[in-house]
C-alpha cells in the first residue's frame, strides 16, 4: 500500500505559526525593555521598575493634563465633553496645556519635563535602542 504524500500546511496554520512567533518576539522585546533581566543570575540593574507609574496627571476643573514620562508625550482632555479621554485637545488649546504642565511641574517640584523622566532613563534608553522611541 502506498503512503499518501505529506499534505502541505494550510495557509491559516502557517499564518497562526507566524503570528505565534511574532507574539513571542514582541513579549520578549517588552520584557527586555521594561527590565526583565536577560541573565537570571545577574545582579539587578537600575531599570526604573521601582519608579511610580509613568502617567503623571494634573486636573483642573474639567481639564485633565497627562504626561507620559516614558514616551515623553503630553495630552489634554476635557473630561466633561470627553469622559473617556479619547480626544486630545493639546494642539487646539496650547495655553491650557502650558498652564496645566506648569501646575504639574510645581506639584512635583520639578524644573522641567526632563526631570520627571529621570526615573525612567534606563527604560527610555532601551526603547530608543530598540527603535520604539
Amino acid at each position: 500500500m502506498r503512503e499518501a504524500p505529506a499534505r502541505p500546511a494550510s495557509k491559516s496554520m502557517l499564518a497562526a505559526l507566524i503570528l505565534a512567533g511574532a507574539s513571542v518576539a514582541i513579549v520578549a522585546t517588552f520584557a527586555l525593555a521594561f527590565g526583565a533581566p536577560s541573565d537570571p543570575d545577574a545582579p539587578d540593574a537600575d531599570t526604573g521598575a521601582d519608579a511610580e507609574e509613568p502617567l503623571l496627571v494634573q486636573d483642573d476643573g474639567p481639564l485633565r493634563y497627562v504626561f507620559h514620562a516614558v514616551m515623553g508625550t503630553e495630552t489634554l482632555y476635557d473630561r466633561v465633553s470627553d469622559p473617556a479621554c479619547l480626544r486630545n485637545l493639546a494642539r487646539e488649546r496650547p495655553d491650557d496645556l502650558l498652564r496645566l504642565r506648569a501646575a504639574l511641574l510645581r506639584a512635583r517640584g520639578a524644573a522641567d519635563l526632563a526631570t520627571l523622566q529621570e526615573p525612567y532613563a534606563v527604560c527610555i534608553a532601551r526603547l530608543r535602542g530598540l527603535g520604539y522611541l
